[in-house]
């Protein structure tokens, strides 16, 4: 698609600065400056966790700078060959930059919403996706959590260089069957940390409606605890995590480098979670297909049928 300067650098510089010295570096339009300050950061994991300036930030600010590059979806992605042992220095660079998008991803889950009921085409032509804090009496309950989850979910794709480059056909149907297993990874590593044995949103509430007129307690409690089990029992990082969502050629050296003699099976029993994650997720859709046999349930996005 084709804009003018003037655009891009509203839309797209980091620093915010008017310059010629514009190009695409790390999935993003940005100026040389911002390009360094984006490598340097990734790489030396330097960078104040919190904004010194209570927020009244000027360009010089590195914690509010490497925040915008985050949001505006810039990433490291390794072009040597990950497997090297000599290459570390570029798979901690990676693990670092997913870890920092996964921060950026949980803080949108537990603040954020995108007003209004878009279609997964819809989401697929944005290009990009806005989205605002949520105000703090807004109520959320299992249909709310569902959505936003899947929107942040599809707002984590869009950072990652493949999405940018297909089309728009394409795009569509990497997001109709990715995002919910995208966030049921992310629901059970957040299972995981909090020391629970079943997967949920944030606050607490269940990931289906429990007590549902013709679901058995033990269906209901499958879908819970399934994931959530057999992620406690591999005790796994937010780093197997991370690498897992996207990029298990980067999972494999970490398991090799990490784990040593183990690796192979570690990274083999790491694979194995994405037959959980599906096998969760078809239980969810059976589930939902039963409640909807009781008449269709209130405020349905249409994210969960388009």
């Amino acid at each position: 698609m084709m804009f003018s300067t003037e655009l891009a650098l509203q839309e797209y510089v980091i620093c915010k600065k008017k310059t010629e010295n514009l190009g695409f570096n790390y999935g993003v339009l940005t100026c040389g400056a911002c390009k360094m300050f984006f490598h340097r950061v990734i790489f030396t994991k330097k960078v104040e966790s919190y904004c010194k300036y209570n927020q009244n930030c000027t360009s010089k600010c590195r914690h509010c700078r490497f925040q915008r590059c985050i949001q505006n979806g810039m990433l490291y992605t390794p072009i040597e060959n990950l497997l090297n042992a000599n290459n570390q220095d570029m798979l901690s660079a990676l693990i670092f930059n997913l870890s920092c998008l996964d921060s950026n991803r949980r803080d949108k889950l537990f603040s954020h919403h995108l007003i209004g009921d878009p279609t997964i085409n819809e989401l697929a032509k944005a290009g990009s996706l806005k989205l605002e804090k949520r105000p703090v009496d807004y109520q959320m309950d299992v249909m709310e959590w569902g959505y936003i989850s899947g929107i942040v979910s599809v707002d984590y794709m869009y950072k990652l260089p493949l999405i940018k480059s297909v089309e728009v056909d394409d795009r569509a149907v990497i997001f109709r069957y990715c995002y919910f297993y995208l966030s049921l990874l992310a629901d059970s590593l957040r299972a995981f940390n909090s020391k629970k044995e079943f997967i949920c949103f944030p606050d607490g509430t269940e990931v289906v409606k429990l007590n549902s007129p013709g679901v058995t307690k033990h269906f209901e409690n499958k879908i819970r605890c399934r994931l959530a089990g057999r992620v406690n029992e591999l005790n796994i990082t937010k780093e197997e995590i991370s690498l897992l969502s996207i990029y298990t050629s980067a999972l494999l050296q970490y398991c090799l480098l990490t784990y040593q003699k183990t690796g192979p099976s570690r990274f083999a029993d790491l694979l194995s979670l994405f037959q959980v994650v599906i096998k969760t997720r078809q239980d969810i859709s059976h589930h939902f297909v039963i409640c909807q046999l009781n008449g269709p349930p209130a405020g349905l996005k249409k994210l969960f049928w388009s």
